[in-house]
């Protein structure tokens, strides 16, 4: 699991130029036809930054990857909410960050992660997404498309890099209880193609966590070089 010295690396005085630094910021907007992306102003309200968080519990089996992800959670850097602070000018995260890893949360760095990208808005400021979304403007609407399979990679990334500790088994048992428990809603309708389709569907998900949350279990031996 991520030290509490290193989740809390990053202290809330940004640096006004740090979003632009690194490959993070090459990721530039589509915008319909070839234009200079410094002059692209997404038109949306500016926003604060925000550091992704994940807890203990929260985890989603993902077929792309055949294995079980972090769902993380956002704690944006805004005065006022979940414990944010205001320090000055200067919204201070702070506290609020040691709150959440009281009750157990990791808090993933941006600075060191490098997850965060931002725009310019139309109407002053920035807007921050997660790097892996790309937004469209459309005759002045933002169409936002996440590349879902680089975010998935990312997300197991960080299990394997160890900035989250990997899910406890049991929590897999848990969640795939859940899908289990709506096969048992669905049995008395079975006789119901679509039903029936329905639950070969979950049978086979369930299936896949259970296998997946096998090997977590169990994890295969490394073979010796």
């Amino acid at each position: 699991m991520v030290s509490r010295g290193r989740a809390l690396s990053l202290v809330s005085n940004l640096d006004p130029f740090f979003f632009y630094k690194g490959l993070y910021m090459n990721t530039q907007p589509w915008t319909g036809r070839q234009r200079n992306p410094e002059e692209f102003r997404i038109n949306l309200n500016a926003n604060a930054p925000f550091f992704y968080m994940h807890s203990p519990l929260s985890w989603e089996y993902e077929d792309s990857e055949d294995t079980w992800l972090p769902v993380l959670s956002e704690l944006t850097e805004e005065a006022g909410v979940n414990g944010v602070q205001q320090n000055g000018k200067v919204s201070d995260s702070t506290y609020a960050r040691v709150h959440f890893m009281d009750q157990g949360y990791t808090i993933l760095d941006y600075s060191e992660l490098k997850y965060l990208a931002r725009y310019k808005c139309r109407a002053g400021g920035y807007y921050y997404c997660d790097i892996h979304a790309r937004p469209k403007d459309i005759a002045g609407h933002v169409i936002w498309t996440l590349d879902r399979k680089a975010y998935n990679k990312w997300r197991k990334s960080l299990v394997e890099e160890g900035y989250i500790e990997q899910v406890d088994p049991d929590i897999c048992d848990m969640l795939t209880d859940r899908f289990q428990k709506r096969l048992r809603r669905l049995f008395r309708e079975q006789h119901i193609p679509e039903i029936k389709a329905k639950m070969d569907t979950i049978k086979e998900r369930v299936e896949k966590m259970n296998k997946a949350t096998a090997t977590i279990r169990n994890p295969p031996k490394k073979k010796k070089s």
